[in-house]
């Protein structure tokens, strides 16, 4: 499975961004960010929209986001392309930690009538510099880790025997791959807590 479903966490309020065609000029506003985009609204002006690829980055507080695509996300019983995205980065430096919020949705048989629900689902990305695009880290649905999990992410963390040691072990997983990481970027010891296991 190449993303692992869990509750986003709301991206929106006051922020700034950048756009593609104007780099020079930073832009402030109310944003909204969603997967494919970001609304912003400026005062009492109209509501902008702006789609991922016009984006070169933005901000809500702490919270930085940029542009990804070029790979595929579950939705349900099928994979969809992601063209273009926006990604919350969870950590950066020599490797790119980053998180890619959507929705999954579809007909629910409930009541007289039936609905339709949706969800907010999220994967994870892996990028370094010398790569252009980031990669989803395949994960296990359940666990949040995995056997392609641990294949997938042991060659970008090959020069420290201390963190291999620790993915093969299976202590890392989705509740802590930003912690692990943050360790490889500033050059720490990565302690795995015991509320972050989670069974195979």
């Amino acid at each position: 499975m190449a993303a692992l479903p869990v509750v986003a966490a709301a991206q929106s309020g006051p922020g700034t961004y950048i756009l593609v065609d104007n780099r020079q000029v930073q832009y402030t506003g109310n944003l909204d960010i969603f997967d494919r985009g970001l609304t912003s609204k400026e005062g009492k002006g109209k509501k902008k929209v702006w789609q991922a690829s016009e984006v070169y980055w933005a901000r809500i507080g702490t919270h930085r986001y940029l542009p990804v695509g070029g790979f595929r996300v579950p939705a349900g019983l099928r994979f969809v392309n992601v063209e273009h995205g926006l990604a919350e980065i969870l950590d950066s430096g020599r490797v790119s930690l980053l998180r890619y919020d959507y929705s999954v949705g579809g007909p629910v048989p409930t009541g007289p009538v039936g609905g339709f629900s949706t969800s907010s689902v999220s994967a994870y990305l892996l990028q370094v510099p010398d790569e252009e695009k980031a990669l989803v880290i395949p994960m296990n649905r359940l666990s949040g880790k995995g056997s392609e999990f641990r294949e997938m992410l042991a060659p970008y963390f090959a020069t420290r025997a201390d963190l291999l040691q620790q993915l093969e072990k299976g202590d890392v997983s989705r509740r802590n791959l930003a912690a692990f990481v943050h360790a490889y970027n500033t050059k720490q010891p990565f302690v795995a807590k015991p509320e972050d296991a989670e069974k195979e």
